[in-house]
């Protein structure tokens, strides 16, 4: 298994290594402002890491038009309905998500049918800038000098959108919604109803103070170990800090436990997370980030322990707190690493580390259990298509993810890296290595993608916890040493999709698309294969994960 590891790492770095020395951009960096696409018409991975401490909702109005424009505008380029003043700005649109298909090896039918809105709005708290000249004088060298200090204009924004679904999905996710007793990125089964929403105050361009019902996402990748979107929304609070080059981010979130239940209030099992992640741009390109999350459970057997105020300062090590307090928490620490070459060509990586011995990293050969951590290393590059505009472009991306088993568990399922039953990083949990590819073009308002993916894993079975599933308690483990990643119930899934479709208003990213998806999954036990066509209209505004 060691052996087939070291393969696929070698083959993912002969594919980066390609994307490294792909055509960099010769215009603008499309990086910053480029629309996401298709499948992932949302995601992080295309999109800026994290949301930019400016308002981004703004798109300017046109004041005066014909109807036929106002009605082609409306189709193609706004929101439905827009406010628009000069200190505030309003938009609402309504959410339509309908597909029709069929699964062909099993003959089933697939339908969904979401119906939804989302509101988001900014209001200008000053809203005239003064522009103030003052002249700097160097005695010195008896030079003159005129700058502009311009007065910062604080702002509030805010968005809420609601969702409401129901469908009937492919095998596959039936099967994964019954083990998880939850719909992937939402609620409950046969419930995908649920409400997200935040608003954020910026005083100036150094704090952002955002309280909100949703998904955060740490990393540059397809994928994040640090911590990801793709569990069911959870109650937030988050400072971010912007100084010259570091970028300082604090939050406070409170999770559910699914399979315990609060005696007082007949409601599931709350537990909480503090989490900071620094970032600082040593250069122009190269960027590193250190990243630490703790975990606690609010209730145990002898009292109610609620959100411990311990890890309410924002600058404090979270791992020096937890020793004070007896070491009672669950304390994950990590990095973020990324790269640029060229104008659009980025390398990028994470390492995870929950629980280690440096004696037994020394001895990596013994496999011991504890040495809980995992990594991930991957590249992405824009290649413009001539004539070179924004809407004309080929994304590549490939990525490999790997964590020991074990990783992101403890011994009770109350304080391990999970919200309502899923992971708070990676969807497969622990115990697997991964590798994801992609490939998009995109020709003005035609997008085109291609996606692979293999992963290969060791699920738990006969009663015994390979440390697959992070929910499970690591007092169960089957062995202290010995311990490699693929042990329990091999696993080998791949996963192919194809999309096409067609962009129709870039506002509220509404599309037409044509999706056919192939996923293979492999055991000793059972052979699964799923093949899926796919048809409908979407508003991609939110990122679901239904690919592993």
């Amino acid at each position: 298994m060691e052996k087939l590891s070291n393969y696929l790492t070698k083959k993912a770095i002969i594919l980066i290594t390609a994307i490294i020395l792909a055509p960099g951009l010769h215009s603008q960096d499309l990086h910053h402002y480029m629309l996401p696409t298709s499948d992932t018409i949302n995601h992080a991975s295309v999109t800026e890491h994290f949301r930019s401490l400016s308002s981004s909702v703004y798109k300017p109005i046109k004041q005066e038009r014909s109807f036929k424009q106002f009605i082609t505008d409306k189709i193609f380029h706004e929101n439905l309905f827009v406010i628009h003043k000069d200190n505030y700005y309003f938009t609402i649109d309504p959410i339509f998500g309908q597909h029709l298909g069929r699964e062909f090896v099993s003959g089933e039918k697939l339908w969904e049918n979401t119906r939804a809105f989302n509101i988001q709005g900014t209001l200008i708290l000053r809203p005239k800038i003064q522009d103030t000249r003052y002249k700097i004088q160097d005695t010195r060298y008896k030079i003159q000098d005129t700058r502009y200090k311009i007065q910062e204009q604080p702002t509030l924004s805010f968005s809420t959108s609601y969702f409401e679904s129901q469908y009937a999905h492919a095998p596959y996710l039936d099967s994964i919604v019954r083990f998880l007793r939850a719909t992937p990125g939402q609620l409950r089964p046969n419930d995908a109803s649920y409400a997200e929403g935040w608003i954020r105050y910026e005083p100036n361009r150094i704090f952002s103070f955002e309280a909100g019902h949703g998904k955060n996402f740490i990393g540059n990748g397809y994928r994040s170990l640090l911590l990801s979107d793709g569990a069911t929304p959870y109650p937030y609070f988050r400072i971010d800090t912007k100084i010259w080059r570091v970028h300082y981010v604090n939050l406070w979130a409170e999770l559910q436990d699914i399979n315990f239940r609060n005696s007082n209030t007949d409601g599931y099992q709350k537990k909480y997370t503090a989490l900071h992640y620094l970032s600082f741009a040593i250069t122009n390109r190269f960027e590193a980030g250190l990243f630490e999350v703790v975990n606690w459970q609010g209730r145990d057997s002898t009292h109610h322990r609620g959100f411990d105020i311990n890890y309410l300062n924002p600058v404090i090590v979270y791992r020096a707190v937890e020793w004070t307090m007896g070491s009672p928490d669950n304390v994950l620490m990590g990095a973020n690493l990324n790269y640029r070459f060229g104008k659009a060509t980025y390398v990028y990586g994470q390492f995870i580390m929950d629980e280690f011995s440096l004696s037994e990293v020394k001895s990596w050969s013994d496999g011991w259990w504890a040495n809980k951590m995992g990594w991930q290393i991957g590249a992405k590059t824009w290649i413009p298509l001539q004539p070179a505009t924004r809407n004309r472009y080929i994304f590549l991306q490939t990525e490999f993810n790997a964590v020991r088993p074990y990783t992101y568990s403890h011994w009770t399922s109350k304080q391990n890296y999970g919200h309502y039953n899923q992971p708070l990083a990676h969807p497969l949990g622990a115990n697997f290595m991964e590798w994801v590819n992609f490939i998009r073009l995109r020709w003005d308002r035609v997008i085109v993608e291609g996606r692979y993916s293999w992963a290969q894993f060791g699920s738990d079975f006969n009663g015994s916890n390979y440390g697959h599933n992070i929910f499970l308690s690591t007092m169960d483990r089957v062995s202290n040493y010995d311990v490699f990643i693929s042990d329990g119930l091999l696993n080998t899934l791949t996963y192919k999709t194809l999309t096409t479709s067609y962009l129709v208003n870039s506002a509220s990213n509404f599309n037409i698309f044509l999706k056919l998806t192939d996923r293979h999954q492999v055991t000793e036990l059972k052979d699964k294969h799923d093949l899926m066509f796919q048809f409908g209209v979407r508003s991609s505004i939110r990122n679901i994960y239904y690919d592993f």
